[in-house]
């Protein structure tokens, strides 16, 4: 196929088949219905890869063996994570667009994953470091308070 110029792009359109127009079509509108919601997968992608490569590291350290099974379970989250917020995405604009409260149907969801992911990741810090995070937050938390 020789060159299109860049001042016609709707004749490079026109001389697809099909089966590519209806591809590119479903995919712009996907990528049109998931622009929103990027932000939230791309952090639960970044939360999992750094769990995992945290993970790991204090596994090591440990001296604890790393198992084919831990790591099988990495691939699910990093695709049905994503899936459960395009889902919650979707559920938002089907049945309760204008619907305040529940609108935040999608924060909550992608809220819970990356606090599930976020408290693994300060768990394999804290082991790393030798430092519990989280009894630090709590005494922090409690003087404040009083």
């Amino acid at each position: 196929m020789p060159l299109m110029k860049l001042s016609d792009p709707l004749s490079a359109a026109s001389s697809l088949a099909w089966p590519w127009k209806l591809a590119s079509a479903v995919l712009g509108w996907m990528a049109a219905f998931a622009a929103p919601v990027q932000p939230f997968m791309i952090l639960v992608l970044v939360l999992v890869v750094v769990d995992v490569i945290t993970g790991i590291w204090a596994a090591r350290r440990n001296g604890e063996r790393i198992t084919s099974k831990e790591m099988g379970r990495t691939v699910p989250k990093v695709v049905l994570y994503p899936v459960a917020i395009l889902l919650s995405e979707a559920m938002v604009h089907t049945f309760f667009a204008g619907t305040p409260v529940v609108s935040s149907l999608t924060y909550m969801v992608a809220l819970f994953i990356c606090t599930i992911e976020f408290q693994s990741n300060i768990e394999n810090i804290g082991k790393l470091t030798g430092t519990d995070i989280w009894v630090h937050i709590r005494e922090y938390l409690k003087r404040k308070q009083n």
